[in-house]
């Protein structure tokens, strides 16, 4: 196998995929080593196989700790985990594809999203990406699907679609015309079982103006994770009444409007205490939490450990300038 750093993984995705690399951060690495650094071991293979479509293989086996956000382009994007490790991946702060399953995420605009691979990871990948002009010369348009912008799903491979996937995966070689002609043949059958799952589905759609207003509200807790947030403040800031937000924003997000409030801003204390910059008594105070205990509780049920094992971070007191205490 392949020893692959982080550049390796994402130049195929930047060239073929239209996607823009925000922040990103790698266990064991400084920000400037970090493109360079080998985080795993494997091999990926990309089948350009129309403008705006595209399947790439992947065997992989992570050895370290990546965590990522990029800004995609509207249009489709599966990945399916034909097997490997389970709960070892996640996405926009949920449980990433498990093993036999597909992760959908569908967007009629320019959207960011954020993961996490674990250390130990392996498992075999199949990313599938669909421009909305591709879509649409194919007469597969965005209004067609349901859940927002963007709508995260899953579902389950076939055993057939799984077996298909292994066996191309399997003859790597030369991606000669035959081959090639095989790995578009099983993109097209990915993609029509994950819309026809998604047509099934339409009945929770979410209307236009709701997905505005939800979407209102996710941007305003990015653009600004430690402002004084609430259901209420969120709520007139996107032009709904609390009560719709509350219901209507996990059926766009899959989480409730506080919880990804929280996600977020320990997403930004541990990335803040793997480098040293926020002690434990600080990082907790910008959560939002008066006691360091409640905010290791939370951390641990989050990342699997308490937060003082990361990095250089302490149990010293201080507070981060400028934040205020808002625990969601």
């Amino acid at each position: 196998m392949n020893s692959l750093t982080l550049n390796d993984l994402m130049t195929p995705v930047t060239r073929r995929f239209g996607v823009t690399w925000g922040r990103y951060h790698v266990d064991g690495a400084g920000e400037d080593g970090a493109l360079e650094h080998t985080v795993a071991r494997g091999h990926l293979e990309v089948f350009p196989l129309h403008p705006g479509l595209t399947l790439t293989l992947g065997n992989l086996s992570t050895l370290t700790e990546v965590r990522g956000e990029a800004q995609y382009p509207a249009g489709v994007m599966l990945a399916a985990m034909i097997d490997g490790t389970p709960d070892m991946a996640r996405v926009d702060q949920r449980l990433g594809p498990a093993p036999g399953c597909c992760l959908v995420v569908a967007a009629d605009r320019a959207f960011s999203l954020g993961g996490r691979t674990m250390k130990g990871f392996q498992g075999r990948l199949a990313i599938l990406h669909a421009s909305v002009d591709w879509l649409s010369g194919a007469d597969l348009p965005l209004a067609s699907l349901p859940a927002g912008s963007p709508g995260l799903g899953s579902h389950p491979l076939s055993a057939a679609m799984r077996e298909a996937l292994r066996t191309l995966m399997n003859n790597a070689g030369p991606s000669d015309g035959l081959r090639a002609l095989r790995a578009e043949s099983l993109a097209l059958g990915l993609l029509a079982d994950s819309l026809g799952t998604a047509h099934q589905q339409t009945a929770s759609a979410l209307r236009p103006r709701d997905l505005d207003a939800v979407w209102a509200a996710r941007q305003a807790m990015e653009m600004d994770p430690f402002a004084g947030h609430s259901l209420a403040s969120l709520a007139r800031l996107a032009g709904i009444s609390a009560s719709s937000l509350k219901a209507k924003f996990p059926r766009a997000f899959g989480i409730p409007v506080l919880g990804f409030l929280r996600d977020l801003r320990l997403e930004i204390a541990h990335a803040s205490l793997e480098s040293g910059r926020w002690t434990v008594a600080e990082a907790a105070y910008a959560v939002g939490y008066a006691h360091s205990s409640n905010f290791s509780i939370a951390f641990k049920r989050k990342y699997g450990y308490p937060p003082r094992q990361v990095g250089r971070a302490s149990e010293t007191e201080g507070r981060p300038d400028g934040l205020l205490a808002t625990a969601p």
